[in-house]
């Protein structure tokens, strides 16, 4: 039998070139032109049958793709395992082993998709059967090393656990992802809901990845001291000491950092004027 497939792509953002095919696949090579960066793309179209998917499997495997990004998707017309049907037999088979052994000899992994789980369903309203036949499979470990794309929803500040889980992460001695931090702005009243080792509030980077530990206890503070610890009516209220990072401090507090004993703390997003959040409600 013979299976055909059409592509179609917008040449002002790919150049496309079709380096092989088969009855059951398609294999190309993109350039995306903004960044020139070279992908991957295999369009599947497996046979029904067995023995014509045992050769797919070969001859994908055979194709010079180690230092690419690899993306192979379409109709597996096979599952690897047996939570991805239901309505059939409960019994591994060589089909799935051969497709599995595919994926882990090649370091291919399923691509996180949103959607049904089960493609596929042979139509019949008594005794259905479905199964998970396409899909998209890449090779995760290009894919990692890769940057990644940040996408910020506006609706998750009116969560009711947003501010309490932000707050939750930053308390440990790691620094938030810059790509979120960025966004994310401290306002220090009078102090008292901030920590001031854990909480970014001070430039967006914990005051914990700056003096290690021993130079916490030399400043006489414990490690739950709150921003308050270093406010008075007078100012900042810094401790004493010779060390040269702190000295820095103390002049960089004195000239660029506001705060108001009157008010509480906020955490405010940037971009969104009227999203400001009192700490107290965390």
């Amino acid at each position: 039998m013979t299976y055909q497939s059409w592509l179609g792509w917008n040449p002002n953002i790919w150049n496309v070139f079709v380096e092989c095919k088969s009855d059951q696949f398609v294999h190309c090579k993109a350039t995306l032109i903004s960044t020139n960066v070279v992908y991957l793309f295999t369009f599947i179209y497996a046979s029904n049958c067995n023995e014509e998917r045992r050769l797919l499997w070969s001859d994908l495997a055979s194709l010079d793709t180690k230092n690419y990004f690899w993306a192979l998707l379409g109709d597996f017309n096979t599952i690897q395992d047996l939570s991805e049907a239901s309505g059939r037999s409960s019994v591994w088979t060589r089909d799935m082993q051969y497709f599995k052994d595919f994926m882990v000899t090649n370091g291919l992994s399923d691509v996180r998709y949103a959607g049904t789980y089960h493609t596929w369903w042979n139509k019949r309203k008594s005794n259905p059967i479905t199964g998970k036949l396409d899909r998209i499979l890449g090779n995760p470990d290009r894919f990692n090393n890769s940057p990644k794309a940040f996408q910020f929803y506006n609706y998750w500040l009116d969560h009711p656990d947003f501010w309490h889980t932000v707050s939750e992460a930053w308390s440990t001695s790691v620094t938030g992802n810059p790509i979120v931090t960025q966004y994310i702005t401290y306002v220090i009243g009078n102090g008292q809901h901030t920590s001031l080792w854990y909480d970014p509030w001070h430039n967006g980077v914990p005051f914990c990845t700056r003096p290690d530990d021993p130079l916490i206890s030399h400043y006489g503070l414990s490690n739950s001291s709150t921003v308050s610890c270093i406010l008075n009516t007078n100012g900042w209220s810094l401790p004493s000491s010779n060390y040269p990072d702190l000295i820095m401090l103390r002049q960089n507090f004195q000239y660029s950092t506001a705060f108001n004993l009157h008010k509480t703390d906020d955490i405010c997003w940037n971009g969104i004027a009227s999203k400001r959040i009192t700490v107290t409600n965390l």
